[in-house]
């Protein structure tokens, strides 16, 4: 019997070990994350929207059609500018999220006696993901931008020929 009680209380002990996983927790995000995944989705649809603009007059593949159009290069400039515009934006946002955010939790934590690991792990958290989003964001806004740069170029140098 007494075998039988140490079986099962060790099973129990195994049981509510590993059922008990941090990482799956679900947390509400906060009102500066949620504004700034609106904001996140703002830019990268901004990206898509002038890349569709630019792609409407002359699809990819197809841009040797335009080599005479003098408005096209200018649209493509145009474009450039607003997106470069919208990097800095994205990147001055994401820094003011971060630093609203930075604060919210020191405050909290001050009035915290003893802040545990798992405490800082979240945090941690969630600057990485408002960080990936930034990024993702940025390389988006950037390589749309250089893609209209490069059809600049080579509407330059087909028009010199």
């Amino acid at each position: 019997m007494l075998i039988v009680y140490y079986f099962l209380i060790g099973t129990f002990q195994q049981a509510s070990q590993s059922d008990w996983v941090p990482v799956y927790i679900y947390r509400e995000p906060s009102t500066t994350l949620k504004f700034f995944i609106l904001f996140f989705l703002t830019a990268c649809s901004v990206a898509v929207v002038e890349l569709f603009k630019v792609w409407r007059i002359a699809p990819p593949f197809r841009l040797s059609r335009q080599v005479t159009n003098v408005a096209y290069p200018k649209l493509l400039e145009a474009s450039g500018a607003r997106l470069k515009q919208w990097i800095f934006f994205t990147l001055l946002t994401s820094g003011l999220c971060i630093s609203l955010s930075l604060n919210n939790v020191c405050n909290r934590l001050m009035n915290v006696k003893v802040v545990g690991v798992s405490t800082i792990i979240f945090i941690l958290a969630d600057y990485a993901t408002v960080l990936t989003m930034t990024f993702f964001a940025i390389l988006l806004m950037f390589l749309v931008r250089w893609h209209f740069i490069a059809r600049i170029n080579y509407l330059r140098r087909r028009s010199a020929i």
